[in-house]
């Protein structure tokens, strides 16, 4: 799934992100990487996503949310 398809609330791994290296250095270094646990928080005006990761938000923007990719967390598995 696109993160920019998730839903509000929705908690994801990110999988993989098909970014220019430069911004995937920078996301990286904010702790948006392959493996890592995301919640999506809100839409922006213009098509972003916000998100919560590793104990910061982060605002992506429409293009960025809809390269990144993720999957949904077995929350159930975790139990």
């Amino acid at each position: 799934m696109k993160l920019a398809d998730a839903p509000i609330g929705a908690q994801l791994c990110v999988e993989s992100a098909p970014l220019d290296a430069k911004t995937t250095l920078r996301l990286g270094e904010l702790g948006l990487r392959p493996g890592c646990v995301i919640c999506v928080l809100k839409r922006t005006v213009f098509g972003g996503t916000v998100v919560a990761c590793g104990g910061q938000r982060l605002a992506l923007d429409k293009a960025t949310a809809a390269l990144v990719v993720t999957r949904p967390l077995n929350l159930a598995a975790a139990a």
